[in-house]
């Protein structure tokens, strides 16, 4: 018998089917801006999901932003630079409010999955290289 005679004798009633859309953007440290800008938050209400990467928002930041109605956030900073001179790094997520989503902060837990502080590892190892004459080249 084949797969569409066997199942022949089965009803499939299907009274909507919704397609998740999802936009995904690096937004290079924009992101208030681009908010505040009519245009780009009519763009965030024709998807379900919108994720950003590199907003450089700062903590609780993304609590005084005014969201497209019928949409929540979430989000995820990345600790300011030691010297305060740049921002960088951080997520956030725009979510349409009607979607059954869970927010699980614990899945970008560093300390999970490494036994030292990536950005200490890092600091050692510059520290190390400018003390045997590497080259260090920064911006």
């Amino acid at each position: 018998m084949s797969p569409i005679s066997m199942q022949s004798n089965m009803i499939m009633t299907c009274t909507s089917v919704k397609m998740l859309k999802i936009w995904s953007w690096n937004i290079n440290g924009c992101f208030l801006l681009k908010l505040d800008c009519p245009e780009f938050a009519d763009d965030v209400t024709l998807y379900d999901i919108n994720l950003f990467q590199e907003t450089h928002l700062h903590p609780d930041q993304h609590l005084t932003i005014q969201l497209p109605r019928g949409y929540i956030i979430y989000s995820q900073v990345c600790c300011p630079s030691l010297s305060f001179d740049k921002s960088w790094g951080g997520v956030a997520a725009i979510v349409a409010a009607d979607l059954d989503v869970t927010y699980c902060e614990d899945l970008s837990d560093w300390t999970m999955y490494l036994e030292s502080d990536p950005l200490q590892s890092l600091a050692s190892s510059l520290i190390r290289a400018i003390e045997e004459d590497f080259e260090v080249i920064h911006r």
